[in-house]
């Protein structure tokens, strides 16, 4: 825009009355002093209206290419005073001469196209820095190290996360190395123990995968496993916590034999015994595969709509029931899905005290809670129609029987030396009620009641079809349903 300035005369004539550089504009090729002339024929005087190209003193209005005073605002191409801002081509100063399309500063010169700064140079285009302005390019005027310093917080933070994933693939390649799968089929484990997440390309849990490893405490099954097999986790004593997951079908002979459920303080109590869930999805569960747990407290099996099959061997005197021997069970909740309790399921289980069973249960088996000595009352739904041999025998605190209408079979000694009620501290008998044989009853077998220490009442309900109480033909069998029954009046 430098060499053609328009002569415009200004209205009114001031003169400053000290010298000054500030306050004043100038054009191309232009001397600018305190109160001098300027060139191209034009003088400036403060407080003066300028026109294109002008400079202005205090308070002065600028037009475009303008230079402004100590408040003025500026275009493009200005030149500043003390306080203003500067534009490119332009160049203010005190006292001193100037190139062509030169700005001086305190004593200094500057390049052609720099602004104004205090003491220093800057480029074309950059902010004002000492005054914390920006150019019309909206910079905010960082220096190189500010940038520097951006760029390297932003590749220390990029490295961070990047070593983080490393380690996380790390260690799920780690964790990955403690099993041996085979088509799906997790043959053995071999970590270091502890919490246990088994993968989630496993269908299959194989036989003594996992047997007698004393260091994992609980192990996470994931939905995509169908199958527990024999003894997987048999002898896992310090297994505490099992999570089995909804989609398991068939759970082995001996699969949790031993394993804990729990852990035992020092005074004995038992603590961190969470309830055993069994899914719904559950269609087996093999003989013995929960037995003899030390903690075990409480089961709880989902309703489903397949029956539940829980199998034991039929060898007599074979004690192998599902959860035979689990001392510290008190609480089980069977589904309405368990049509039949097999041989000794819950045999030996001195704690337990709560027993809920399903609406369709037709069978208990033989022996299936024989010496539970905690248990205080059993109500039997109305589809049960059998009840086998010893079945609840050696129950010695059992109070409360009701037998539902409907039932058809008592078998042999199936509640010998059941209390059916308490004796009080002077030997008196109370809580003694009537013990009522449903009228659907057909089959009463031998001891089926014998030795009961509290039994004072026994009433029959007629029916219509022949009842039987047997006995053994044995010579000397002292065998009849009701002997030494020493209470029954």
């Amino acid at each position: 825009m430098g060499g053609v300035i328009s002569a415009t005369e200004t209205k009114e004539e001031k003169t400053l009355d000290k010298e000054s550089g500030v306050d004043a504009g100038s054009g191309s090729g232009e001397d600018s002093g305190t109160g001098k002339e300027t060139g191209s024929g034009e003088e400036t005087e403060t407080g003066g209206e300028t026109g294109s190209d002008e400079g202005t003193g205090n308070d002065g209005e600028t037009g475009s290419d303008e230079g402004t005073g100590d408040d003025g605002e500026t275009g493009s191409d200005e030149g500043t005073g003390d306080d203003g801002e500067t534009g490119s081509d332009e160049g203010t100063g005190d006292d001193d001469g100037k190139n062509p399309g030169e700005g001086t500063g305190d004593g200094e010169d500057t390049d052609s196209g720099e602004n104004d700064g205090t003491d220093e140079d800057i480029d074309p285009d950059e902010g004002d820095v000492s005054d914390g302005e920006s150019d019309p390019d909206g910079e905010d005027g960082l220096d190189e190290d500010d940038i520097e310093s951006e760029e390297t917080d932003e590749e220390e933070e990029e490295g961070e996360l990047e070593e983080e994933k490393l380690a996380s693939l790390e260690a799920a390649a780690l964790s990955a190395s403690d099993f041996t799968i085979v088509e799906g089929k997790l043959t053995k484990y071999s970590g270091t123990g502890g919490a246990v997440e088994i993968p989630a390309d496993v269908t299959i849990i194989g036989s003594n995968a996992f047997k007698d490893n004393t260091s994992i405490t609980s192990v996470t099954i994931p939905g995509t496993v169908v199958s527990i097999e024999n003894g997987a986790f048999s002898g896992c004593t310090k297994l505490v916590k099992v999570t089995l997951n909804e989609g398991l079908q068939t759970i082995g002979k001996d699969a949790f034999r031993g394993v804990a459920f729990g852990e035992k303080a020092i005074t004995g109590a038992i603590v961190n015994s969470d309830p055993l869930m069994i899914p719904s999805t559950v269609k087996m569960i093999g003989t013995s595969a929960f037995r003899d747990s030390a903690c075990l407290e409480t089961v709880v099996f989902e309703d489903g709509s397949t029956e539940l099959v829980m199998s034991s061997n039929n060898y007599p005197y074979e004690d192998d029931g599902p959860f035979r021997n689990c001392k510290a069970l008190k609480r089980v909740t069977l589904p309405d899905q368990l049509v039949n309790i097999q041989r000794s399921t819950f045999a030996g289980c001195s704690a337990l005290e709560e027993v809920q069973f399903g609406k369709n249960l037709k069978s208990i088996g033989d022996s299936a809670f024989v010496d539970c000595i905690s248990l205080q009352a059993m109500n039997f739904p109305a589809s049960l129609e059998s009840i086998g041999i010893a079945a609840f025998s050696g129950c010695t605190n059992l109070i409360k029987v009701s037998l539902n209408e409907g039932l058809k079979t008592i078998g042999k000694d199936a509640f010998r030396r059941v209390a059916f009620g308490e004796k009080d501290i002077t030997g008196a008998i109370v809580n003694s009620d009537p013990l009522m044989i449903p009228g659907t009853v057909t089959m009463i077998g031998p001891s089926a009641f014998r030795d009961s220490a509290c039994l004072e009442t026994v009433e029959f309900k007629n029916g219509t079809t022949e009842l039987v109480m047997s006995s053994n033909n044995y010579p000397y069998e002292d065998d009849g349903p009701f002997r030494n029954c020493k209470a029954l009046k």
